[in-house]
């Protein structure tokens, strides 16, 4: 979340954020790779230009021809990515990349408590809440998302959330 701040004080939409591209620093930072098809917000995308992101984690907007595609895309995908952290799996699974992409569209995503009862129930939100099918739904940009894991997590330490070893 921190690194989609720091994208977007740049202006820029990553597109493809998912786990290959979330690296590990050996100090234990994180940083956020693969900028290949990321653009500047300032910059138009054509209705018919073909869409780019990895089938797992793209947003809704990604998929659909002519949708605005923003921060809040980066907001979704790295809630798929949180999904599958906590549950094991894809948030969406089918044969094809296309059938996917229509179940993103879609939204008809299964609460990740519903996969593993033992994640507390604001974490649950905060995902569920970062993968909204409609980007007005989601956290409006990083900070918020960053202000309700920081809550999470004080909640968490101070035991009134309890949280499995994940």
């Amino acid at each position: 979340a921190e690194a989609l701040t720091a994208a977007e004080r740049a202006g820029i939409v990553h597109r493809d954020i998912k786990p290959d591209n979330i690296l590990l620093t050996s100090s234990g930072g994180v940083k956020l790779a693969d900028l290949g098809i990321a653009r500047r917000n300032t910059e138009p995308e054509s209705p018919d230009e073909k869409r780019f992101g990895t089938p797992a984690y793209i947003s809704p907007e990604q998929c659909r021809r002519g949708g605005v595609v923003d921060g809040r895309s980066d907001i979704y995908s790295l809630g798929a990515t949180f999904y599958q952290f906590v549950t094991g799996r894809f948030p969406y699974v089918a044969d094809t990349a296309e059938e996917i992409a229509k179940m993103h569209v879609a939204g008809n995503l299964t609460p990740p408590k519903e996969i593993n009862p033992e994640i507390p129930d604001e974490l649950n939100d905060i995902i569920m809440k970062m993968m909204a099918r409609y980007p007005e739904d989601r956290y409006q940009t990083p900070q918020p998302l960053m202000k309700a894991l920081d809550i999470f997590l004080r909640n968490y330490q101070s035991g009134k959330s309890k949280v499995p070893s994940l």
